[in-house]
């Protein structure tokens, strides 16, 4: 009885692990299974960036969420996992990359409806394990990696829609982005806390920039921290800017006085 049981363990573990291999990675790191600690030491990368992260390597510009870095709609996601997770990695080829230099089987590839944009040879497709596409005319210009649908039910409704990952601007209606300006000023010293919103569910993050002041935490994700410590009697401009691979941006600014 005893050796039965080990036996049926041990097939379950194997289609358990045979299922689990198939999660697509990138350079070794997979989103859900992978922590910021695993790109810090395969790329040298990310190592003061604790919520996301961008990089370049030879042919790719990079970009890596943290489960630090989450929206705070996903807060119950982040507690759930291991600190500085990786929630996804969107990458955008340097050189020319066509969708056929991927060797993907298309019958197998789902295509997302891109609105107004697929009419002009704007399309996007997900691979059964965890890559979002995004093409235009047959050349690929983002890949996002994100977690394999067998690891989705950790947080499900962050993987919910798919097609949010690919990030493109001259979707209809335009993207927007905006951020949640202090009605009031705020005292020199203060770790002051902004918000950014976009006009839909876009995954990743606005790159930040003040004129006076240190960004401490959330650079490339919708929720900064700002000290102002020494600012005081000064108007700090902040700008969120988010952009896409075709040159496409949006940008906010807010002004917040800062008092002794």
């Amino acid at each position: 009885m005893i050796t039965y049981i080990r036996s049926i363990l041990l097939i379950a573990t194997v289609f358990v692990s045979v299922d689990r291999s198939f999660a697509k990675e990138w350079r070794g790191i997979t989103p859900l299974r992978s922590t910021r600690a695993d790109v810090v030491r395969l790329f040298s990368q990310c190592s003061e960036q604790r919520e996301a992260c961008t990089f370049s390597l030879d042919q790719e510009d990079v970009y890596i969420l943290f489960s630090g870095g989450l929206r705070d709609q996903y807060r119950e996601c982040a507690r759930s996992l291991p600190p500085e997770t990786v929630m996804f990695i969107h990458v955008e080829p340097r050189a020319k990359l066509n969708l056929d230099d991927l060797r993907l089987d298309k019958r197998t590839l789902k295509v997302f409806d891109r609105s107004a944009p697929l009419e002009r040879g704007h399309n996007g497709y997900e691979t059964k394990n965890g890559l979002v596409i995004d093409t235009f005319r047959g050349r690929v210009f983002q890949l996002d990696y994100i977690a394999d649908p067998s690891d989705r039910p950790l947080c499900p409704s962050y993987y919910e829609e798919p097609e949010l990952f690919i990030q493109t601007l001259i979707v209809h209606p335009p993207l927007g982005v905006y951020i949640d300006c202090p009605a009031k000023a705020v005292t020199a010293g203060t770790n002051l806390v902004l918000r950014a919103s976009a006009g839909v569910d876009a995954k990743r993050g606005p790159t930040w920039a003040v004129n006076a002041g240190k960004i401490t935490s959330g650079q490339h994700t919708y929720k900064i921290t700002l000290d102002t410590t020494g600012l005081a009697g000064q108007t700090i401009t902040v700008t969120a800017e988010m952009g896409d691979s075709f040159g496409f941006l949006a940008a906010t600014t807010c002004n917040v006085l800062i008092l002794e």
